[in-house]
């Protein structure tokens, strides 16, 4: 009868795990410096090798020539570990056996001598289903077991033990494998198999399987029957769903020209075979890296280094948006309308909006040079004789200035003086503003406030809390002797 793969090339010693050789290294030095602890605990995600890798020690504990890092795999513990009927290996499903009376139940053997092997080992596997009563129980057997026995722990998920037994327990986190080295190992397994392989076809099956080397070897079980043993990239595509993620590069292509037409083109083409829309997304996301990393190292690319960043936060803002989306199709779409639709801005295309008030209020306050005074300063500023009505400028725009006669020459002078210093002779009335220097200059001064006499006026009012917070941060747009805007 035939055998899946995950089952018939699980690893048998620590030469042939994948991925994890820092604990391999670790049980190895232990085993052979005879430095062992009575309790372990193994953390990883699912199909990274826990349960593997705890058999591999109790098979090192209980083999003939042991304990030993390199077990004969062919004496009578060695087999009966393999087969899974070895009476002193005790394998427990926690999350079937939640309840405090399963948890004594166990225990109640753990005084006597192994019937075997050399030690009893009790593999308690998602151990972090047990209840708080369980743990309990298990509490004080775990921290001072007898010599004969080890306990050996897996879980998914440590956060769910509590600290009493994780400070019990060595612990060892197992990682998950990449995409690449999974692709390798099937490539391994396929050879042995002597079947035909893509190596494409590898790879998308190593990203589908998520660090996982088991659900990689049942995703290959599945392309072998799918593709009857010709594992091609079309037909894995096909089987994971995955259409179009080969072609993501002609979509960020007609991105990069801004080619909207070609864009939803490309998304009506691909949407006839129903892709994984989530997929399509990470594939961008992976094109976009790579991009990133050409031109971080001088490569050309068809984007500039901002727009691939900028088009990388999209993406992933798209990727987090998609369940949410009327249907996965639109979200895609919507993802890459917003690449078209944006990019960065260049310097000096918007103001800055930290500048400080007071220096666009000594921007705005500076006349307009006259064409016939280029040469000679003037000492004051001559009023007209009808005061026009003083419009209000766009928030963005400087101030009007209405065209004043021209003067006289004269002798030069001392330099004028600041705007500041421009005020009338006569004192002002008590009810005029802190900016009404005369009643007759005053709308052609409004730009010779202050950032001080804005706040004096702004304290002398009523105002108070936020409005009066918010109108100090204002910028001085027209006044006359009544009214400040």
């Amino acid at each position: 009868m035939s055998q899946v793969l995950a089952r018939k090339y699980r690893p048998r010693g620590f030469d042939q795990l994948i991925g994890q050789d820092h604990v391999a290294q670790a049980l190895t030095n232990a085993l052979i410096n005879n430095r062992l602890h009575h309790a372990y605990l193994f953390v990883g995600t699912r199909g990274v090798g826990k349960t593997s890798i705890a058999r591999i020690l109790a098979r090192c504990l209980n083999c003939v020539d042991g304990p030993t890092a390199t077990p004969c795999l062919s004496c009578p513990p060695c087999v009966s570990i393999e087969e899974g009927r070895f009476v002193d290996l005790i394998e427990v499903d926690a999350a079937s056996r939640t309840k405090v009376e399963d948890t004594r139940e166990l225990l109640e053997n753990v005084q006597y001598a192994p019937s075997e092997g050399r030690f009893k080992v009790y593999l308690i596997d998602e151990v972090h289903m047990l209840s708080n009563s369980s743990f309990n129980a298990l509490l004080k057997t775990l921290e001072e077991p007898p010599a004969h026995v080890k306990f050996l722990l897996a879980t998914t998920n440590p956060e769910k033990v509590p600290v009493t037994v994780l400070s019990r327990c060595l612990q060892f986190k197992l990682r998950d494998l990449p995409a690449d080295r999974i692709a390798a190992h099937l490539a391994e397994v396929l050879g042995q198999e002597n079947l035909s392989y893509e190596l494409p076809a590898l790879e998308a099956i190593g990203r589908a399987a998520r660090g996982s080397i088991r659900d990689a070897m049942t995703l290959t079980y599945q392309a072998i029957a799918f593709t009857d043993g010709q594992i091609e990239t079309q037909a894995v595509n096909d089987m994971l769903g995955i259409q179009g993620q080969d072609g993501i590069l002609d979509l960020l292509q007609a991105i990069a020209e801004g080619d909207a037409t070609a864009a939803l083109a490309w998304i009506r083409e691909v949407a006839q075979v129903d892709p994984d829309w989530t997929g399509l997304v990470q594939a961008m996301q992976r094109a976009l890296h790579d991009m990133a990393v050409q031109a971080a190292t001088g490569q050309s690319t068809s984007m500039s280094a901002e727009v691939i960043q900028l088009n990388y936060s999209l993406a992933t803002q798209g990727f987090q948006e998609l369940p949410v989306a009327p249907e996965p199709r639109l979200g895609f779409e919507m993802t890459v309308l917003k690449m078209l639709a944006f990019r960065p801005a260049t310097v000096g295309e918007y103001p800055d909006p930290k500048a400080p008030a007071a220096e666009a209020a000594t921007e705005s306050s500076t006349p307009a040079p006259s064409a016939t005074s280029t040469t000679e300063s003037q000492p004051t500023v001559t009023p007209v004789t009808e005061q026009p009505q003083v419009r209000a400028p766009e928030p963005a725009t400087a101030p009007i200035v209405e065209p004043q006669p021209e003067p006289k020459p004269e002798p030069e002078l001392e330099p004028a003086p600041e705007p500041e210093s421009v005020t009338s002779s006569e004192p002002a009335e008590a009810t005029a503003p802190p900016w009404d220097t005369s009643s007759s200059e005053s709308a052609q001064t409004h730009s010779q406030v202050t950032a001080e006499q804005l706040t004096d006026a702004l304290h002398a009012g009523e105002l108070a809390g936020m409005a009066l917070a918010t109108l100090s941060q204002g910028e001085v747009v027209s006044l006359d002797a009544e009214v400040l805007t």
